[in-house]
């Protein structure tokens, strides 16, 4: 009997296929009890990948707790919960998995018997269960069908479903009688260069992009494989199974668009790389790269005596608002779209944000947006309507330090309206520059001429397509 399907996409395998068959009879020799079928029961399995987000999410894990390899130690040290139950599930066939993992007399260890001998050694008188993988999930699928027809002449039992222990515990776990699961640290994608909550061999491999996130061919698989194994439960002839997925990540972000094409109702929010957007919006990683390059630009023309008081728009979902409030000692934010808006509110906690659902321009008559529906960096100011404008000079700052400003173009209004506040605090200016003034009728490069003339402001950088000017 097989539970599962097998992985979607080829992977090099662990060990070769003589050396697998090998831990297989190794394994199968050593008498342990293996894993049988239970009945369906209301227990949550939470399945702790080892990925970033899994750092920001284990307090949340309940119900029997599980680890994947090295995960385990992680979970361990952040200490247990009390009452809490706890298992670890090993697949890897490599030896250096008995490095990785710690031997608990009061952890169920679930040991695919492809695994090294190494492992089982280690575990020695830990609570050990005995499982299979597919045959058809392996480099030899007749010699591991031949090998298990040996040992268990009259059946066997095998699980599939995906290339990684995180996934194979869906089906491991349905075996088990689990139908919910809490899916915690499958991100599937790097986090300022690591691959894992602790420190990981993994984390000096060769790296490549995808869709904004940082990522290895390995990791898009478990993507892949992901949503097959959720295909194969939607496909008739087993129990619906519930599915909660937690943290931040390429996975993550993925399964969120499939909520949504699946007919589970759109969210109005969506959490990826970190931040909650609108449901719709596909350009989230560009504008988080971005708001991260200005801000270092930001940091460097700005005097650390100077960080007082920033005025920023368009704050879209505050990313870069959320990273000028850790340099300055208040944050003015201004973003008109509602969407970003409810999002910015999700995201920006700090309590030395002040946030305005408004645009910025020269006079206070209402204005009308644009809205481009897949990037909500892309919205622009068009005409007359009912959503509030202000002007800088209206908040009589008696400090203005920055002004910050990607408004799509309505750069020149804005700054219109801030002539009595850049006139006397004399902030650093940076605005987005790529040609989109000409809606207005203003000329690309224009609003900083402006600046040069009128104030006698200087071009000190160019970040991208932001300018960066300084009166000083």
């Amino acid at each position: 009997m097989e539970v599962g399907g097998s992985p979607g996409l080829y992977l090099s395998p662990a060990v070769p296929a003589e050396r697998m068959l090998s831990n297989m009879r190794s394994a199968l020799s050593r008498g342990l009890p293996e894993v049988t079928l239970c009945n369906a029961h209301d227990l949550t399995l939470s399945v702790a990948g080892g990925g970033p987000s899994l750092a920001d999410t284990y307090k949340q894990l309940d119900g029997f707790i599980v680890g994947v390899n090295g995960s385990l130690k992680f979970l361990l040290e952040q200490g247990t919960k009390e009452g809490a139950s706890y298992g670890c599930g090993i697949m890897d066939a490599g030896e250096h998995i008995a490095d990785m993992i710690v031997a608990d007399p009061n952890v169920r260890y679930y040991v695919a018997s492809v695994c090294d001998p190494k492992v089982f050694d280690k575990l020695k008188g830990c609570d050990v269960r005995l499982w299979h993988i597919t045959p058809e999930s392996t480099e030899d699928p007749a010699g591991v069908e031949a090998i298990l027809n040996e040992f268990h002449p009259n059946g066997w039992r095998a699980i599939g479903g995906g290339c990684t222990m995180g996934l194979r515990w869906i089906n491991l776990g349905y075996v088990l009688g689990f139908r919910k699961f809490k899916l915690h640290g499958l991100d599937s994608s790097f986090r300022k260069g690591a691959t894992h909550a602790y420190p990981d061999r993994a984390d000096a491999k060769d790296r490549m992009e995808f869709d904004g996130y940082e990522t290895r061919p390995n990791f898009l698989a478990q993507v892949y494989d992901f949503f097959e194994v959720l295909n194969h439960f939607r496909g008739g002839g087993l129990d619906p199974i519930e599915i909660e997925v937690f943290g931040d990540g390429l996975l993550q972000d993925r399964w969120q668009e499939w909520l949504a094409e699946q007919g589970h109702g759109e969210p109005d929010l969506v959490k990826r790389h970190g931040f909650y957007w609108p449901a719709g919006d596909r350009e989230g990683g560009r504008i988080v790269s971005q708001c991260k390059s200005s801000i270092g630009c930001i940091l460097e023309h700005t005097s650390s005596l100077r960080r007082r008081v920033a005025v920023q728009a368009g704050g879209n979902v505050g990313v870069l608002p959320q990273l000028l409030a850790k340099h300055f000692e208040e944050v003015i934010t201004f973003e008109p779209d509602a969407a970003n808006f409810a999002c910015l509110m999700q995201n920006v906690t700090e309590d030395n944000v002040t946030k305005y659902c408004a645009a910025l321009g020269n006079d206070t008559a209402p204005i009308a947006l644009k809205i481009d529906p897949h990037n909500c960096g892309a919205h622009f100011i068009e005409g007359a309507g009912a959503i509030p404008q202000h002007q800088i000079d209206e908040l009589s700052l008696a400090q203005c330090d920055l002004i910050a400003l990607d408004v799509e173009g309505y750069e020149r209004a804005a700054l219109e309206g801030a002539r009595h506040t850049i006139a006397r605090h004399r902030p650093v200016i940076v605005l987005e520059d790529k040609g989109h003034s000409r809606r207005y009728g203003d000329a690309q490069g224009s609003t900083a001429q402006w600046l040069i003339e009128e104030f006698g402001y200087h071009v000190v950088t160019h970040v991208g397509r932001d300018v960066v000017l300084s009166i000083e």
